[in-house]
């Protein structure tokens, strides 16, 4: 579930960044040749440590906080994001808010989206679809499952923990669903990393992101994207004005 090649030119095509003096929330790798001068900001030194590729000419990662941005009014070209408005939903209008006092009068700001459907699935159909022979991956499993949890919460938020007791519960039997689905169970064992996690995740559907967005932005445009699994739930929102 990473950004595709594909996702990463919406974003660059969106805000025409060349020349462009670009904020990225988060520390996502594929963004960060984009712009003449790009700043990351990531509230993880660990993170920042471990993800990100390295500071150099064009770009550097600073350690900060999304809803407090260490910038003056007016300072950026563009702001882009992979996932960023869903690592803290319940502040979402704050990050808004701030993207949208750093960004220049003229600024764009663009950020793919990972949206819950509108009507929410029943972990029991997203059982029966994988047994079936669903063509997705593991990390499109893993969402799909953390969506159907948020749909129930307030402000769509579910604690990652929760997604691998329900993993658990619809696949028992790890072998299985390995001989099912070809997927290493090495990898399946990934999710055990969730288990004793203390951070959320909020999946909030497309119309209650653009609602948000919206409040801040006079501007927006939702590009579908493509080629993955999952990748209709997983547009690219630009914004501006």
């Amino acid at each position: 579930m990473r950004p595709s090649a594909s996702d990463v030119a919406n974003l660059g095509r969106s805000i025409a960044h060349e020349g462009k003096r670009i904020l990225l929330l988060g520390v996502t790798p594929e963004l960060s040749a984009l712009g003449s001068e790009l700043v990351a900001v990531d509230n993880s030194p660990l993170m920042i440590e471990r993800v990100w590729p390295g500071d150099g000419p064009k770009r550097r990662a600073i350690f900060g906080d999304w809803t407090d941005l260490p910038f003056a009014a007016a300072t950026f070209d563009a702001a882009i994001g992979d996932a960023s408005l869903n690592a803290a939903p319940e502040l979402v209008d704050e990050v808004l808010g701030e993207v949208k006092r750093v960004l220049l009068p003229e600024g764009k700001a663009a950020f793919r989206l990972f949206c819950a459907p509108e009507e929410p699935e029943t972990l029991e159909w997203i059982a029966h679809e994988v047994r079936a022979g669903w063509k997705g991956n593991l990390h499109a499993l893993k969402w799909r499952i953390a969506m159907n949890l948020a749909a129930a919460r307030p402000r769509a938020m579910v604690p990652v923990e929760e997604i691998l007791v329900a993993f658990n519960g619809m696949f028992p039997d790890r072998a299985r669903l390995a001989a099912q689905t070809g997927w290493l169970q090495d990898d399946i064992a990934t999710l055990d990393a969730y288990a004793g996690a203390q951070h959320s995740l909020g999946f909030p559907t497309l119309r209650a992101l653009l609602e948000a967005i919206g409040r801040h932005f006079l501007e927006v445009c939702v590009v579908p994207s493509s080629g993955y699994p999952l990748a209709e739930r997983c547009p690219t929102v630009i914004c501006g004005g």
